[in-house]
């Protein structure tokens, strides 16, 4: 479960538009307890759980567009400040059923300051056809986050 706040505004000019932007996200998890079942010796046990995570993010879009005889051209730039801050997690208390002992799975517990540049380019055909290139990073010190994706098709 999550709730989002997202706020921005558009400033246009002939040939770029700025997008000025601030989100609040807020991410609510919560784990019933569950023990596995025909999983053999992988049977697993984990109690009730309930975490969350704040988000806050701030930063700058940018937007660049083109048409050309039969496409369209558009590279969407972003760069921003993103705050993180988990709640209520760290470690998972597990065990194998019918084995004695138990062992911990352990997450991130500690808020983050990160600095996340973004880029897509995507192009789109007068025919249907489309073409996206999409990179989002987050970094700081100590976490390097790098997501790439591509994307092909044709609409119709």
């Amino acid at each position: 479960m999550g709730e989002r706040l997202l706020v921005g505004y558009s400033f246009d000019s002939d040939w770029v538009t700025f997008e000025p932007f601030i989100s609040v996200d807020w991410v609510n998890n919560f784990d019933t307890e569950y023990k596995e079942k025909n999983g053999g010796v992988y049977d697993l046990h984990v109690s009730y759980r309930y975490s969350s995570m704040l988000q806050g993010e701030g930063g700058l879009n940018t937007y660049w567009s083109h048409a050309y005889a039969n496409t369209l051209l558009t590279i969407i730039g972003k760069l921003s400040y993103i705050y993180r801050q988990p709640f209520s997690t760290g470690s998972i208390n597990a065990s194998i059923i019918g084995y004695p002992g138990s062992f911990n799975v352990v997450s991130f517990t500690s808020r983050d300051n990160l600095f996340s540049p973004g880029l897509e380019l995507s192009w789109k055909s007068r025919r249907g056809y489309y073409f996206s290139l999409f990179y989002d990073g987050e970094f700081n010190t100590d976490y390097i986050s790098n997501e790439l994706a591509v994307k092909i098709g044709r609409l119709f």
